[in-house]
């Protein structure tokens, strides 16, 4: 027997690039619409006309900040406001709705302006960033916007197979036949052997 899927059921559906140019702040925790970002390590966080950062509204070298997005996501985008001299990275840790790490790793170094794009191996609800230094003096940045691709959800009403036999000298049938789900079964299946 072999089995093989003609269509994937799930699709991605693109989160809007949300802009965050609000001033807040300090505080450990601000919402947007599709995603809240926290705090990690103490420091507060701290918006403005020019974006977000930590405490001084920067992100500095080891200023840490969690995105909890309100749908399991694909992958996400950074738009990244490069201040000061010199070159860093985010460290990245992704976490599903259970709070289980299902995927880390490090973006490319940056020394400009422009999005930093993640995409882990697997959906993810809550991705972890911190700032890591490159090379100096004093890199920073601010976080100028975030927006992505969330998993979508698919409603699945019934699965339709097609199934076809072979017998012993290439004698070959086949026929479609539809599953329902969530409902009462209401699928009769009757065969004869020829």
């Amino acid at each position: 027997y072999s089995f093989e899927q003609d269509n994937a059921l799930a699709a991605s559906a693109q989160l809007p690039t949300v802009l965050l140019g609000d001033g807040f702040g300090p505080t450990a925790t601000h919402d947007y619409d599709g995603f809240t970002l926290n705090d990690l390590n103490g420091g507060l966080l701290n918006g403005s006309g020019a974006g977000i950062g930590i405490g001084d509204n920067n992100m500095d070298p080891g200023d840490a900040l969690s995105i909890t997005f309100d749908t399991p996501m694909d992958s996400v985008s950074l738009g990244i406001n490069h201040l000061g001299n010199g070159a860093l990275h985010l460290h990245w840790v992704a976490k599903d709705a259970s709070n289980a790490i299902v995927g880390s790793g490090d973006t490319g170094r940056f020394n400009s302006d422009g999005p930093v794009s993640i995409n882990p191996l697997a959906d993810f609800v809550t991705i972890e960033l911190t700032t890591v230094e490159d090379s100096g003096p004093s890199p920073k940045f601010k976080l100028t916007s975030i927006g992505g691709e969330s998993q979508a959800a698919v409603d699945i009403d019934s699965l339709t197979f097609q199934v076809t036999g072979t017998d012993g000298d290439g004698d070959a049938v086949s026929d479609a036949f539809n599953v329902g789900l969530g409902r009462a079964p209401d699928l009769l299946l009757v065969g004869s052997a020829y």
